[in-house]
This record gives structure tokens, C-alpha cells and sequence, in this order.
């Protein structure tokens, strides 16, 4: 580590090529990056604040994510509404033979953290205010890079396709069931709906919130041209349905969210109403899109479990059980 900073720092890739800098030893928990990568803050000289934060991939099995990382940084920076609220990208290179990036740090602390302790204390109130102002962000996000040529159809079929192939094989989904899911996502084939740039990762781990209620977003490895309800049902469910602190999913939950008599509720009606507007989808067009959504969140798990246990736990089948009435 230690090497590698110096490198960087003789390079002089870092504004003012400072004399004296250091890593700091605790790093933050918004730096559990599951592809891979440390993030620690970098103080330089003697100021109070870290002004960067340096990405090292553990393995060099994966540098295109830190490439990618980079790359969709450094088209969002440019972007005007959401430009100022992402990290500014410094530097990405090969030092030593490690791919290493440096970018400026946003302030902030991890909008999990508020989510969890409204959620937890039940506070829905608070915690739909907090849904509300990742949402938007997310919504500016979408809004701006709304210009890509690929359709979105083609997206959700293929994330269609793949997960039904994977639960056919295991039998967790009858032949009707997979015909549903398929016929969802080909309701969705509007040619004029472009794709947008979305995040790829958007739970309030990699989203950080100021004092000052502003929200500045991290960890952009897995952007790209995409679903953009792909970032609000990820939103959605890391920040209600299936935390990230907690091993099981709750289908109670999930069905809560299309409940407009609750806080949640509204505000995720009110976050999928712009995107309905948007892309003249209706309620019901988008209840199926959630239902491809949670297919592929139950086919990833059962990617995961192969050769330890053959389906998912109960939980996991039961949030399909409930994604698949979505008509309701």
C-alpha cells in the first residue's frame, strides 16, 4: 500500500504534488466493496479532511471494474445536475502492476446508516423521506443520461431470460410462471424507450448524506448503459425488503412497498410515477417489471448456492411466490 502511494505521489498525479501525505488505518464502511476493492481515506499534509480516496483491487482478477469505475465517473462528472454530487476521477492507472485509481472524496456518511435506524426504530416516516431524496437523485441521474440508441426491451428481456432459464433448471418456477415473467418483459417493448445510464449498485451503502441533506453518490464499477428501473427496485430493496445487513429477504415487505396508505408506500408510487410518465408504462406494466426484477434477484441467489443446497431458503422462494401476483 505504502509503495503504491509513494508511487503515485512521485508521479505527481495529485494537485499540488503534497510533500507529506498518509493513509489513514480505519477505513469507512462504505468501503465493504463487494468487487473487490479497498477504499481508505487519504489525508494530505496536515489537513483535518481526506481530500481523496484511493481504490485498490485486493486481486488483480477484475481491473476492468476500476476501469469501468473510472470511465462512468468520468462521463457523470460532466453531467450538469449531478456532476458536483459524484467523486471527481484524479487518476487511473497501472503502478507496479496493480490498476489503481485516485478520485476526490465526497462528504457525507452512508444514507444506510439513517435508513437503518428509521427503519429499525420504526420511524417510516423519516425513512420514506430518505427514500425520497435517493430517489430524486437517481430520477436526475436517469433524466440527464436519458440518450443512449439501445432499447430498454432489449434489456429487461435478456435480465428475463436469464432468470428464467436459471429457475426452470432448478424447478422453482413452473413453465406458466416463466411464460409470465417473459410476457412482462416483452410488454415493456416500446421502441421509443431509450436506455439511461444508471448506476448499477444504487443501495444507500454507496450513497453518502451531508448535514445539510444532500445526497453524493460512490462506487460506480458496474454503471453502464442500463434498466433505469433497475436502480429504484435496488434501491428499494436494499433500503426496505432486503437490507444488506440481513441474510433473508421478507416477502411482507416487498408487498408493503405497492402500499400508497403507507409513507414507503407513497413515496415509491410517487418515484415510479416519473418513470411511468416517462416511458407510458402503466402501473400494472410496472408490477411485472418488479416481478423480472425479483426473478433475477432469486436466480442470482441460486447461483450463488450451487453445489451447497440445491433452491434458496423459504424466504427467498416466497418473495418470488409474491413478486409473481403482481396483477393483485
Amino acid at each position: 500500500m505504502n509503495t503504491i502511494l509513494a508511487e503515485i505521489l512521485e508521479a505527481r498525479v495529485l494537485p499540488g504534488a503534497p510533500t507529506r501525505a498518509h493513509v489513514s488505518p480505519v477505513k469507512l464502511d462504505t468501503t465493504a466493496l463487494p468487487g473487490g476493492s479497498l477504499v481508505m481515506l487519504l489525508f494530505v499534509n496536515d489537513e483535518p479532511e481526506p481530500r481523496y480516496v484511493l481504490r485498490i483491487p485486493r486481486t488483480p482478477d477484475h481491473p476492468e471494474r476500476l476501469i469501468r469505475n473510472y470511465r462512468s465517473l468520468e462521463a457523470v462528472a460532466r453531467e450538469p445536475g449531478v456532476g458536483n454530487s459524484v467523486p471527481h476521477p484524479i487518476y487511473c492507472g497501472d503502478l507496479g502492476g496493480t490498476v489503481s485509481s485516485v478520485e476526490t472524496c465526497v462528504p457525507g456518511y452512508p444514507l444506510a446508516v439513517a435508513m437503518r435506524i428509521a427503519r429499525d426504530e420504526g420511524h417510516l416516516d423519516h425513512l420514506a423521506k430518505l427514500f425520497r431524496i435517493a430517489a430524486d437523485w437517481i430520477w436526475s441521474l436517469h433524466d440527464q443520461c436519458d440518450r443512449f440508441t439501445a432499447h430498454q426491451a432489449e434489456c429487461i428481456l435478456q435480465h428475463a431470460q436469464r432468470a428464467v432459464s436459471i429457475l426452470m433448471s432448478t424447478g422453482i418456477v413452473s413453465p406458466p410462471q416463466a411464460e409470465w415473467l417473459l410476457d412482462a418483459a416483452r410488454a415493456a417493448d416500446v421502441s421509443s424507450m431509450p436506455v439511461a445510464r444508471i448506476h448499477g449498485d444504487f443501495n444507500p451503502n454507496n450513497a453518502l448524506l451531508d448535514g445539510d441533506g444532500s445526497l453524493y453518490v460512490i462506487d460506480w464499477e458496474f454503471s453502464g448503459p442500463g434498466w433505469p428501473l433497475y436502480d429504484l427496485f435496488t434501491l428499494a430493496r436494499t433500503s426496505w425488503f432486503h437490507p444488506a445487513a440481513n441474510v433473508d429477504p421478507s416477502p411482507s415487505r416487498a408487498q408493503a412497498l405497492w402500499d400508497r396508505r403507507t409513507p414507503l408506500g407513497r413515496a415509491f408510487g410517487d418515484a415510479l410515477g416519473r418513470y411511468e410518465h416517462r416511458y407510458n408504462l402503466s402501473r400494472a406494466d410496472v408490477r411485472a417489471l418488479f416481478g423480472v426484477f425479483v426473478a433475477g434477484l432469486v436466480a442470482d441467489e441460486v447461483e450463488q448456492m450451487r453445489g451447497r443446497n440445491p433452491t434458496p431458503g423459504e424466504p427467498w422462494q416466497a418473495l418470488l411466490r409474491t413478486a409473481l401476483q403482481a396483477d393483485s
